[in-house]
């Protein structure tokens, strides 16, 4: 389980840094917020 997580992080962290680059700061937030109720969401669904 903890694996998952790591992993999840990992490429997290790989496509916000893209976002950044490639479409600013508002766009990176946005994902941010996205992978955060991703994330809540399959925390509960375990």
């Amino acid at each position: 389980m903890s694996l998952t997580i790591t992993a999840t992080r990992s490429v997290c962290s790989l496509v916000l840094e893209n976002v950044l680059q490639q479409r600013g700061l508002a766009a990176a937030l946005e994902a941010v917020t996205a992978m955060r109720v991703l994330s809540d969401f399959l925390v509960s669904a375990t």
